[in-house]
């Protein structure tokens, strides 16, 4: 890590850090654009019909949209059964979507997970798709805020690399880092669908963009444990139960926070022997909706402890803060703790704080005219020697904590930069 600091330095002297890219404030991607008004009109036919029993939402273009179809069989044998909606339009953009949820299709329901891949169909640049994917996932929380979002990378398409799949990738890139650990959840599954020399199979695209039933069952199985642990986990948002509460809405409100749950906690289980009984039947309510969820995500961070511990260090410390004072909080702070001390989760953490690190120093290289993609000879240019740094801290990371997710990660940096 020194060496690393020690480059940083040497650059920063150089003069070679400069303030990001200011987008501009509205690219099309951005601005929302109806397209088909039919579909969109029957999808919120289907979201009546469904009565408002809707837990899991798919947003996209044709992708999506081919659930329907090629992936339909698959589509029922992993997703069907979590009260599912297919959000999906053949040749939607990023704008387009944007349209359709702000007008009803969020509306009716409060799912509980939302899987989204979408920026395909966009001809726009990398940067501004990341942005129009951004305004969706703004859109989503604004109206759905109880909900996780399963954020997918675009998947790769053509037959061999090119420059589409070039500019995918770099969307990927920049859309990776709005995933927050908290609501947020970025996964990038495209290597899935693809063979070791990063061809792809006419088995698993046809067309080289669209799956076939081979390729839909490819993407269930590469996220379905990940959408079953966030369809169990509860947004702090959820916390306080359904409600309406007219007597402690501020308690709700509190809940709703995230901060100072175990205090509130204290506060229900005395409200509970009230003698108002509207109040005692809202906070027995409001406690078991509470406790149930704060005691679901604890189970849900204690079981990333094997194949996840920085993810679950993360969610355990937060837990333990959220719920001081009651023994919710207590176990995750000590089951935290004993993951800190572990050996192996230890050396997870290290390199992932240090992989944070290198991409902080990532997001400070200069931007030109095309952005910051790394293959561009002038950005290259006039970024050399902090992409010398950069690749030297990948490397260095790589032989201090090999094995670990982080070097996995500074290993695909590293090659985005040779």
């Amino acid at each position: 890590m020194e060496l690393l600091k020690r480059y940083c330095l040497a650059i920063l002297a150089c003069g070679l850090f400069a303030t990001p890219v200011a987008f501009s404030a509205g690219p099309n991607t951005t601005q929302p654009a109806e397209k088909d008004p039919p579909r969109h009109s029957g999808f919120l036919d289907d979201i009546k019909a469904m009565h408002g029993t809707i837990n899991l939402v798919f947003v996209g273009d044709s992708i999506t949209d081919g659930w329907r179809s090629g992936g339909a069989s698959v589509w029922q044998k992993y997703f069907a059964i979590h009260k599912a909606l297919n959000l999906g339009i053949s040749g939607d953009r990023t704008e387009h979507v944007l349209w359709r949820l702000q007008h009803g299709e969020l509306d009716g329901y409060e799912a509980r997970l939302f899987v989204i891949m979408i920026g395909t169909n966009n001809g726009d640049s990398a940067p501004d798709v990341a942005e129009g994917i951004k305004a969706i996932l703004t859109e989503i929380k604004g109206k759905q805020p109880q909900a996780n979002i399963l954020l997918l990378g675009i998947f790769p398409r053509g037959e061999k690399p090119d420059a589409t799949r070039d500019k995918n990738a770099n969307v990927n890139k920049l859309i990776a880092k709005f995933g927050d650990g908290r609501t947020v959840h970025f996964l990038d599954i495209g290597d899935k669908f693809l063979e070791a020399d990063k061809t792809m199979s006419k088995d698993v695209m046809p067309d080289f963009l669209h799956p076939s039933l081979k390729g839909y069952e490819i993407w269930a199985q590469a996220i379905d444990e990940t959408v079953k642990e966030l369809l169990k986990e509860s947004n702090d948002a959820v916390l306080a139960g359904p409600g309406p509460y007219k007597k402690l809405a501020s308690l709700a409100a509190q809940i709703k926070s995230g901060v100072g749950l175990g205090q509130v906690l204290k506060t229900l289980a005395t409200k509970k022997d009230s003698k108002d009984a509207e109040e005692a039947a809202e906070a027995k309510m409001m406690f078991d909706a509470l406790r149930g969820g704060g005691q679901g995500n604890l189970d849900a961070a204690l079981a990333y402890k094997e194949t996840k511990p920085v993810l679950a260090v993360s969610r355990l410390e937060k837990l333990a803060m959220q719920f001081l004072g009651d023994e919710i909080g207590t176990k995750a702070k000590l089951a935290a703790d004993q993951l800190r001390e572990d050996p192996k989760a230890a050396k997870e953490l290290d390199a992932e704080q240090m992989f944070k690190q290198i991409q902080a120093f990532e997001n400070s290289l200069k931007p030109v005219a095309g952005g910051r993609n790394p293959k561009a000879p002038q950005f290259r240019k006039v970024n050399a020697q902090g992409i010398e740094t950069l690749v030297g801290g990948c490397q260095q990371l790589i032989r201090r904590y090999p094995g670990t997710a982080a070097a996995q990660k500074a290993e695909a940096l590293m090659n985005d930069y040779r």
